[in-house]
């Protein structure tokens, strides 16, 4: 006895335990939600910063602010469907905001991204070397690089001032000569226009060896063998001869009230009747009363038929000695009449609860293991 009161301690302990482990589950699941709310936020203020600079590292650093988002509803152990919508939206927010800083791209030689007209120049001067060669023109030579006195210069106020602002405007203003001279430089090869000037097979040569696109044969204009369509004959089949005509069977209301008396209050009553008579007025186990091992929706039927016994006070549900469920026949009325009344009385003002019984299939196979119960009480 002492060792079944320790069982149903430690069960309630567990519980204890798992209800605290929920509620603070509960609680990150709020904090990443917050946190989801606050991204959007920031989010509709980056636009307007996105539209006018067109920095697209607004975006990589929403995104990275998403994922660690993401990484935190993840080690979450309950079901957070909403987190996961609130994810999907964000992610949609971060790829408008990206679509923004694309389309406001300054192409210019003071950003950060390749100017248009340095790239179409370059490319004239890759095509225009076989030219030159053949021609015997000289190729225009680039300008003098950044001289090391420069760098000499700028290490020498690295360490007069120790200032790193002072360094990295050295350090732009060097970038910044450098790309004047490559932009001056391949300037020379704007002038040159004529399309039979530039050796296209050496530029298409170079796009094929590093592009990714597939071999492809473009002479192939239909198939190798061309056979004719054999007609196919087909045979008319005979017209199927229509049968006697059925209609579906008239259900009226006295078939439907026959149906019903022949199943559910049948049924119940049936149940109290074989629990009468194995059972008597004794307490017994609800699981072991209507599990049937070998079906899981008679037993289904048997706790919905007890249902309606207990509702009718045929039966009373109460815990027994180890604090499961279990039910027993209400004891009789007395014989005598003012103890008759007083009794009828007292269960007419009993309190009733409302209880919801959840049984799926897995809890079914559960409780069948847990009772060791090998065949059906009711029939």
């Amino acid at each position: 006895m002492v060792q079944e009161h320790n069982g149903v301690k430690k069960r309630r302990l567990d519980d204890s335990v798992e209800r605290i482990e929920d509620s603070s589950a509960v609680g990150v699941e709020f904090q990443i939600l917050q946190g989801y709310r606050n991204f959007e936020d920031e989010v509709v203020k980056d636009r307007a910063s996105a539209a006018r600079t067109g920095d697209i590292d607004l975006a990589m650093q929403r995104l990275d602010e998403v994922n660690a988002l993401f990484n935190q509803a993840g080690g979450l152990n309950s079901s957070a469907n909403t987190l996961y919508a609130q994810d999907s939206h964000a992610v949609m927010s971060v790829s408008e905001l990206a679509s923004i800083s694309v389309r406001n791209l300054k192409l210019n030689s003071a950003g950060k991204v390749l100017n248009v007209d340095d790239m179409i120049n370059a490319a004239k001067r890759y095509m225009l070397e076989d030219y030159f060669e053949i021609n015997r023109i000289p190729m225009p030579s680039a300008g003098p690089e950044p001289t090391a006195g420069d760098d000499s210069q700028a290490n020498k106020s690295e360490d007069d001032t120790s200032d790193q602002e002072e360094n990295e405007f050295h350090k732009c203003s060097r970038q910044s000569q450098k790309n004047e001279l490559q932009t001056s430089y391949l300037g020379n090869f704007e002038e040159y226009r004529e399309f039979s000037t530039f050796n296209w097979l050496k530029m298409g040569t170079l796009f094929q060896n590093l592009s990714k696109m597939p071999a492809t044969v473009d002479h192939m204009l239909g198939p190798l063998a061309i056979q004719k369509k054999q007609r196919v004959v087909t045979q008319r089949r005979e017209m199927e001869r229509v049968g006697q005509k059925i209609t579906a069977e008239a259900v009226t209301n006295d078939s439907l009230n026959d149906n019903q008396s022949e199943t559910t209050p049948e049924q119940v009553k049936k149940c109290f009747q074989v629990l009468m008579s194995k059972n008597g007025y004794k307490r017994i186990n609800l699981f072991k009363f209507i599990i049937d091992p070998n079906s899981f929706a008679r037993s289904i039927e048997h706790l919905f038929y007890t249902s309606f016994l207990i509702k009718e006070g045929r039966l009373v549900l109460e815990d027994d000695e180890n604090g499961y469920p279990a039910v027993r026949p209400k004891e009789p009325l007395p014989s005598n009449p003012n103890e008759k009344e007083i009794e009828r009385q007292r269960r007419t003002d009993a309190q009733q609860k409302h209880i919801i019984f959840q049984m799926d299939m897995p809890t079914w196979r559960k409780l069948i293991d847990k009772f060791k119960i090998t065949e059906s009480f009711l029939p």
